[in-house]
């Protein structure tokens, strides 16, 4: 398989059912203080809340500056195997950064925030110089934003047509000697998560400290998407992250690709694709990706879009090119999309939410949410819970594999994203738990989304304070 090391830049490539409050606790006998993240307000995305399995001592962990997008606020959420840190990904400071959007870790007090893809970000405490970037506008009229790596805040402006500009931009980090720092231009106006960027490999500049060092020329002609990185996912040892990237190449003709971080990468960069979907005919967008289930650590599951039906792969990390097709037979219905998916912790198999709605082949049951068991040995998959005339989308399972939290709501966003970001819950969200044997659901959380299970209990030791600085968009 062909993989490469990359930094980044343009040639990267409501009807409920009955509820039993004393059959649900009596089958949360999770690991000893365990916790689900979460986040919430469901539709705002601004704040990672936990709780205790039982619905007890809901808290805040970390929240987002003011005023955010919802669109650009926290994502999914995924802890690292010994519940030291929670890695989402975040729009929220874009015009930082040379991806729209960001791997993040946030400690599991709540003290420490970091940057996970193109670290560090811009902080304080290093040695800084000056960088000059000229950008040439020929549309003209248009707001755009500059940014070069390691400077401390965005320039802001509006450039008439025909005319050329020098932005200045001081105290910029030092990433490190012979380290190229790039820079990047973009369309303040457009959709969030798909904004316009000028790249090009050229336009980078290796900070001096204490001198002035040139990036080069942009212009509106290296005008392409901006690439964003979501959907993190922990290996099972903790010393990396898969995650989907939304690359920038337009060469790629599906850039949704499964990308690996490590956890503590070098200053600036992204990582290496473990799968490229752009090599395939007649393929889809990847938008769901599951690993660290600790008895399988060199395996991982994704799915992949379709127009009616959705697709579930399982694939050594290594040699993702070396994926398989998960047999899930004939959808009963006209569409069944799959919002949710995890490992169960033994590695026997995995859960799913599928979300089956349209008219009915044969006799099915009533169309809704329905969570599934699937089980390695018999290649067979046997439904735990349905939900009729709702849906049920993203799910996490207790480290001892007897519980399962999920997102539950009225049904599917159609919101025209979803074809890079798969289907989602139309919220507000509430989450549930069931056991994984089956029986009756009961409500944790109700307004939230995103569940995420620690593996163990988090540690609550202090930490001094080392995040880095926010500014809303």
């Amino acid at each position: 398989m062909h993989r490469q090391l990359l930094r980044l830049g343009p040639l990267l490539l409501i009807a409920l059912s009955s509820v039993s409050l004393s059959a649900a606790r009596s089958a949360i006998t999770t690991t000893s203080g365990s916790v689900i993240a979460y986040v919430s307000p469901s539709r705002e995305n601004q704040q990672i809340r936990l709780v205790n399995p039982d619905g007890s001592a809901d808290r805040l962990l970390w929240s987002l500056p003011a005023p955010v997008n919802r669109a650009d606020g926290i994502s999914t959420l995924s802890w690292k195997p010994d519940a030291s840190e929670l890695a989402f990904s975040s729009a929220h400071d874009g015009q930082r950064s040379l991806l729209a959007s960001d791997l993040y870790a946030v400690s599991a007090n709540g003290v420490r925030v970091r940057r996970l893809t193109a670290p560090p970000g811009p902080v304080a405490g290093r040695p800084t110089g000056t960088v000059t970037l000229r950008v040439e506008n020929y549309a003209g009229g248009k707001e755009l934003y500059a940014y070069v790596e390691g400077a401390p805040d965005f320039v802001r402006f509006t450039a008439p047509s025909e005319t050329a500009w020098i932005i200045t931009f001081t105290n910029v980090v030092d990433y490190g000697p012979g380290v190229r720092q790039f820079a990047r231009v973009y369309n303040a106006t457009s959709a969030p998560l798909n904004f316009q960027c000028w790249f090009d490999a050229a336009a980078s500049a290796d900070v001096q400290p204490g001198q002035v060092a040139s990036a080069g020329t942009l212009t509106s002609l290296m005008n392409t998407s901006c690439p964003y990185a979501f959907m993190p996912s922990w290996s099972a040892d903790g010393n990396s992250l898969s995650y989907l990237y939304r690359e920038i190449d337009r060469a790629l003709d599906r850039p949704n690709n499964i990308w690996r971080v490590a956890s503590t990468a070098a200053p600036g960069t992204v990582g290496e694709r473990l799968l490229n979907m752009g090599q395939y005919v007649a393929r889809d967008e990847i938008f769901l990706l599951a690993q660290a289930s600790p008895a399988r650590p060199d395996e991982l599951l994704f799915v992949e879009n379709g127009a009616t039906n959705n697709f579930i792969y399982r694939a050594p990390v290594d040699d993702a090119e070396n994926h398989t097709n998960i047999s899930l037979g004939l959808c009963p219905r006209t569409t069944c999309f799959i919002p949710g998916l995890a490992w169960l912790p033994d590695g026997s198999g995995f859960v799913f939410a599928r979300v089956e709605a349209g008219s009915s082949l044969g006799n099915p049951p009533p169309a809704g949410g329905a969570i599934y068991r699937y089980d390695f040995a018999s290649s067979r998959f046997n439904e735990i819970l349905r939900v009729p005339g709702e849906a049920i989308g993203r799910l996490a399972i207790a480290p001892d594999g007897q519980t399962i939290v999920f997102e539950r709501a009225a049904g599917l966003d159609s919101a025209s994203d979803r074809v890079v970001f798969g289907p989602r819950l139309l919220c507000p969200c509430s989450l549930w738990t069931v056991a994984t044997s089956g029986g009756t659901a009961r409500q944790l959380v109700a307004d939230g989304r995103a569940p995420a299970w620690s593996p163990a209990a988090p540690s609550a030791a202090p930490e001094r304070r080392v995040q880095l600085p926010l500014i809303a968009r």
